[in-house]
């Protein structure tokens, strides 16, 4: 999406959305992208051009749900139904007092390449503790965390394998020690 929005170059954010009183429009999402507006009718008319736009991208399609809303989120929980909003010539001559003291004219900089990385691995662990395995992509196909190896024993006594790594015997260290780890054997203290 944030290519998407490059694209398109309207004011807008996109990202991980972790806020717990902002639902997912569609259950298991939990990404957001804003797009910033001047008027109800420029919503509406960029809301049919991005639609366009989403669908003809394999990775998003029509499944993503896209709708027109007034303000944020915390200012329509403040303020419940915005159909009952006006804006009054107070807000206006406060707003163009703000116009007037803010600078628009600052040239636009990149991100430096170290902040994008570290949001973009912050989108990853998003992924994978969210159950989107679309974070594979990123990582050659690759699990964010190595699987712990894990010890049982059966009824009889012996040991087994587990679907989630080998297992070892009691007392023996895993024969599959990651990278740069110590591999640690347990000594049995013996009575003289």
């Amino acid at each position: 999406m944030d290519q998407l929005l490059a694209q398109i170059n309207w004011p807008s954010k996109c990202g991980i959305e972790r806020r717990s009183y902002t639902p997912p429009p569609t259950p298991g999402a939990r990404y957001g992208a804003y797009i910033y507006n001047e008027s109800t009718e420029q919503g509406l008319d960029r809301l049919d051009i991005l639609r366009k736009h989403v669908d003809g991208f394999p990775e998003l399609g029509p499944d993503v749900e896209m709708y027109l809303k007034r303000a944020c989120t915390e200012m329509e929980m403040t303020f419940p139904d915005s159909t009952t909003w006006e804006v009054t010539d107070e807000q206006n001559r406060i707003e163009d007092l703000l116009d007037w003291l803010i600078v628009f004219d600052i040239p636009a900089t990149h991100t430096s390449k170290h902040v994008l990385d570290k949001i973009h691995m912050g989108w990853i662990e998003w992924a994978c503790e969210n159950g989107d395995d679309t974070y594979l992509e990123y990582t050659d196909g690759k699990p964010l965390y190595r699987p712990a190896v894990r010890y049982e024993r059966k009824a009889d006594g012996t040991n087994e394998e587990t679907p989630k790594g080998k297992t070892v015997s009691a007392g023996r260290s895993s024969p599959s020690v990651p990278k740069g780890s110590t591999r640690r054997t347990t000594k049995k203290k013996v009575k003289k």
